[in-house]
């Protein structure tokens, strides 16, 4: 007896959720079935949206006028319960509008009065509407667009023309062949609003025989979209290490600027014990930069005078020789530029009325280019006392 009672319960309650007067416990006036509210120029969307939103609740009947209101005489409970439900349908709408279209129908006294409104004020007739969608979908091309969302949004206006045109309904073979015609007139579509950097998979989806899907189409563009998106990827981070590196190779040239080598470790010059430079930027070596304090004038300055008086004249020369190869001179040599200089001294003099001869240069340089800076010096000081003359002749820079 009492299985027969449970039996009995259980009963009129999948009765009761079935009923469009039933009203779940999830169900409160503040619920709001939409993510985008009505503006007034998305009433196409908003209001298919609303539809499968009330048709989910078993509430569609409230707004297109299926569901009728019982006399309150003769089915009392029933017009109450009419009235909470149409009630609640009537608030979820107030909830899925902006707030300006929601104070000019909040006095309305029913859900299917707000649903009139809202489509006298909003729907379009179906022929200006179709015409323009048509042309959206004409003028529609990808740009700047990524081929999800230009697939999306041309997807969206295929739909919605859809809801507008009448799809023929039968068993026979003919509906095959319209859906299969409809399919291709998508894919053409698809393609030509693509950027001319897809030219190449473009083609090859046009000579394919039979044509494929809109979808397998679309998927054949997105694969090549994100081959190219690794191809960027790659190229960057080639990028990024040829930066590092040039990142690398300029501190390294700081530190060598520095004085420090590639270890971070200070520089020494083997020639006058000191550290931060080397023998090649060696100054007490190679003379100090004009514009330092111990900077005593070029070393070729010889060669701005008497250079251009003629062949039978001393060329300007650096009496120092090539800084940057002097080496330190060996025992041998020191005898021999003792001896260079002893010559140097005993050289004939020149009489003041006339220029050196050619071949008292050539020995003069002969002799010259085998001293020291400091035979230099020696044999400068013994050639104070040589009658050169001094118009065509400069004697050789005092060095450091």
């Amino acid at each position: 007896m009492g299985e027969k009672e449970s039996s009995s319960a259980d009963k009129n309650s999948v009765m009761e959720s079935s009923s469009p007067l039933y009203i779940h416990s999830s169900d409160h006036p503040g619920l709001l079935l939409v993510s985008k509210k009505l503006n007034g120029d998305n009433y196409a969307t908003w209001q298919r949206s609303m539809v499968i939103a009330l048709t989910a609740k078993n509430k569609i009947g409230f707004v297109d006028g299926s569901i009728e209101r019982p006399s309150s005489t003769k089915k009392s409970d029933e017009h109450t319960l009419w009235d909470r439900c149409d009630k609640m349908v009537l608030s979820w709408l107030l909830n899925s509008v902006d707030s300006d279209l929601a104070d000019s129908v909040v006095y309305a006294a029913t859900a299917r009065e707000i649903w009139q409104d809202f489509e006298d004020r909003f729907s379009q007739g179906n022929a200006p509407r179709i015409f323009q969608i048509q042309k959206m979908i004409v003028s529609h091309t990808q740009g700047t667009m990524s081929v999800s969302l230009y697939y999306t949004k041309l997807k969206a206006l295929w739909d919605e023309l859809a809801s507008y045109n009448l799809s023929p309904t039968c068993s026979c073979g003919g509906m095959k062949t319209y859906n299969e015609q409809k399919d291709r007139d998508h894919i053409m579509q698809f393609l030509m609003g693509l950027n001319d950097s897809y030219n190449a998979v473009r083609g090859q989806i046009l000579l394919m025989n039979p044509l494929p899907s809109v979808r397998k189409a679309y998927s054949l563009v997105t694969q090549e979209e994100k081959q190219r998106e690794i191809g960027s990827s790659t190229t960057e981070h080639f990028s990024i290490a040829a930066a590092v590196r040039n990142t690398k190779s300029n501190n390294f040239s700081q530190n060598r600027s520095r004085g420090h080598d590639t270890n971070g470790n200070p520089l020494h010059c083997s020639y006058c014990d000191r550290d931060y430079h080397t023998v090649e930027t060696c100054h007490k070596l190679h003379g100090y930069p004009p514009g330092h304090k111990l900077h005593r004038g070029d070393r070729n300055a010889a060669s701005s005078t008497g250079g251009n008086s003629g062949n039978n004249r001393i060329s300007g020369r650096n009496y120092g020789g090539n800084s940057s190869t002097r080496q330190t001179p060996t025992a041998h040599q020191v005898d021999a530029n003792s001896s260079s200089v002893q010559q140097a001294s005993q050289l004939p003099s020149t009489s003041p009325s006339g220029p050196m001869t050619m071949g008292q240069a050539s020995n003069l340089e002969s002799v010259l280019s085998g001293l020291t800076d400091e035979q230099c010096k020696q044999l400068t000081a013994a050639m104070a006392s040589l009658p050169l003359h001094t118009s065509n002749v400069s004697p050789p820079p005092i060095l450091p």
